[in-house]
């Protein structure tokens, strides 16, 4: 029903052009830090601008 598990590679080619593209994974890791910083400090500046009343309540 889902075969034999085997795979087939002898017609498969991989050249340096599909490997890396050192420009493209500089722009990619650099979305990723300014994703990750966001994630981070948002969260963190809206509970450092709150009263810590409000905050102690949990409202």
């Amino acid at each position: 029903m889902f075969g034999s598990g085997e795979v087939e590679l002898s017609d498969i080619s991989l050249d340096g052009g599909l490997l890396l593209h050192p420009a493209l994974f500089v722009l990619v890791f650099g979305v990723c830090v300014v994703f990750n910083l966001l994630s981070v400090l948002i969260p963190v500046w809206m509970v450092t601008h709150r009263n810590i009343a409000t905050t102690i309540k949990g409202e």
